[in-house]
């Protein structure tokens, strides 16, 4: 990362050392410079080529070698290192979230802020509405948000009145054009303000909010994200603002993990005309593509199925028809922009494997050299409904499915009276995925689940939740191995980010982000991995948190807070 980092900075390097990736260091060709040695540890590596080792060299931002035998590094590297025991310590790779919404909702760290400026426009945040609720994606479909009365009272008088309570209110039919339309108290709403909201993203939290503002905030959201190893972030819709703050905030030492972005999908024609493709940034802040909706979900049942739902009389609704999709997805595929898609039931899942397929079909325009073009890895997040069928394409396709750890658990209570017994049995079947030969990357869908990877980690394993239901796991056999959870959130997230060649995995010559933890995830009761503390996160070389568990030299600094104190709700 550029210039000073804000939150904990790990004083490595005293010298400049530039051009070089490590792959076969000259001995001695360190001598006179600084670098870090952590020895004394168990390292896995999630390289296949080497799964494990006992010592990492770091040398700037990258890793200059990985092994065993620490005492022959030194003697080959030369020069001063600074060497850290982790005492036995897990050392993995940083922790890679690749669907979330933390550019959009990190302000919901500081609700307080919200809470002391209702005339702020536009804000939104949590809160728990209903005593003793767990605050998560279900509590938002059953209960309610918490955001500025003022704005309900502004837009009141065009908002419809919600329907009776029978029929649960839905309205469901297919229009001529292949849309579906199901009633929803803000289905009149949002359409009429699209541009409105759109200029600066659909999502209350953004509107209006200062550059500045924005910027303290996402301070504040980082060095909790940090704290729980987090080295690596897509956000899952933004607007194009959203990438000059970034950088903004980068330049200023601010930016302490490394940001990917699926852009607004109003945004393709610009960023066709401006040339700026999947990659275009740099190494800490760059745009991936766009991120699109097929479908709603399956907890207020309006996801898209093939068939109805098991307690409603409909199949839930789809947002675009599918030539909508099919042109949508080949323009940005042939303009070198990597489309992903919200796409939940298995008409969703359906609907955007066959616009993949389709733009694979139609190829890109001649001498096209768009990385997408030549390795799309196409992508769907959650894709929650997905049969053998529907899996079988997806492996032809060589797609990556960005799915969400604590979804299982989060959905075990209700989902069978969603979908029936035979269907609820077919979704989140993330280990057949992999067996089939599917790249499955990892994910919370903050703010809409919990934030701290390890959380999720913990539910894949076992598929119960921290409450411990269901006592016998959400369908115990697609649980994970600890090693295969692993990889969702490490190799697999940077490959699907196209970013693999240079993270994901502690090898030679790759970034050195990684993370420090106080237990050891393969041999530990797998029901206390969410509650595995991190000692050190790294990125780029540097440490972004620091437990002081393990002696490093730290440059203790104030964490930002944003208007008072940070909220609670964390």
């Amino acid at each position: 990362m550029r210039g000073p980092l804000p939150v904990v900075a790990l004083l490595l390097v005293t010298g400049v050392l530039s051009g070089c990736l490590f792959d076969d260091p000259t001995p001695g060709e360190f001598e006179g410079e600084s670098w870090l040695l952590l020895v004394n540890g168990k390292v896995w590596t999630a390289d296949d080529t080497r799964p494990w080792a006992s010592f990492v060299a770091i040398v700037g931002d990258r890793i200059a070698a990985v092994g065993d035998d620490a005492q022959a590094i030194m003697e080959r590297l030369g020069g001063d290192p600074t060497i850290i025991d982790l005492g036995g310590r897990l050392v993995t790779p940083g922790f890679h979230d690749t669907h979330n919404h933390f550019v959009r909702d990190a302000s919901v760290l500081d609700a307080e802020t919200w809470e002391t400026n209702p005339y702020e426009p536009w804000p939104a945040g949590w809160d728990p509405v209903v005593g003793n609720v767990n605050q998560n994606r279900i509590a938002l479909n059953h209960i309610a948000t918490w955001g500025n009365g003022n704005v309900a009272r502004i837009e009141d008088g065009r908002l419809p009145d919600p329907p009776a309570a029978e029929g649960h209110g839905h309205d469901h039919h297919d229009d001529e054009e292949g849309h579906d339309h199901l009633w929803s108290p803000y289905a009149d709403f949002a359409p009429k303000d699209r541009t409105r909201m759109t200029d600066v993203g659909p999502w209350p939290v953004m509107m209006g909010v200062e550059t500045e503002t924005w910027k303290n905030t996402l301070r504040v959201a980082l060095s909790v994200a940090n704290k729980y190893g987090l080295t690596s972030s897509s956000e899952a819709g933004a607007p194009i603002e959203a990438f000059d703050v970034l950088q903004e905030l980068d330049g200023e030492g601010g930016l302490t993990a490394r940001f990917n972005l699926y852009l607004f999908p109003e945004h393709l024609d610009t960023l066709i005309a401006e040339n700026k493709t999947l990659g275009h940034g740099d190494d800490d802040v760059r745009i991936l593509g766009l991120k699109i909706y097929s479908d709603g979900w399956l907890g207020p049942r309006t996801a898209a199925l093939r068939e109805m739902f098991n307690d409603r009389p409909h199949q839930g609704f789809a947002f675009f028809s599918q030539q909508e999709i099919d042109d949508y997805v080949l323009k940005a595929h042939q303009g070198g922009l990597k489309i992903t898609a919200h796409a939940i039931g298995d008409r969703a899942v359906d609907r955007m494997i066959t616009a993949y397929e389709k733009a694979v079909a139609a190829g890109c325009p001649e001498g096209a050299t768009h990385k997408v073009c030549t390795d799309p890895r196409f992508s769907l997040e959650h894709a929650s409904l997905a049969q053998p069928d529907l899996v079988a394409r997806m492996v032809d396709l060589g797609l990556v499915p960005s799915v969400q750890l604590s979804f299982p658990t989060s959905d075990a209570p209700w989902i069978e009276q969603a979908l029936g017994e035979e269907r609820a049995a077919e979704t989140y079947r993330w280990k057949t995925m992999m067996d089939e030969g599917l790249v499955v990357a990892g994910s919370s869908d903050w703010p809409n689940e919990v934030l701290p990877p390890l959380w999720g980690v913990q539910r894949a394993v076992t598929r119960i939740d921290l409450n411990g239901e269901p006592p016998e796991g959400f369908h115990p056999e697609e649980a994970l191995t600890v090693d295969q959870a692993l990889r969702t959130i490490t190799i697999n997230a940077a490959y699907l980010e196209h970013r693999d060649e240079e993270l994901g995995s502690i090898t030679e010559g790759k970034y050195a982000d990684l993370v420090v933890l106080e237990r050891d995830l393969f041999t530990i009761d797998p029901k206390e991995i969410a509650a595995t503390e991190v000692a050190l996160t790294m990125v780029g070389g540097r440490a972004v948190y620091g437990s002081g568990t393990v002696d490093v030299p730290l440059n203790q600094v104030e964490p930002v807070h944003v208007h008072g104190p940070q909220s609670s709700k964390q």
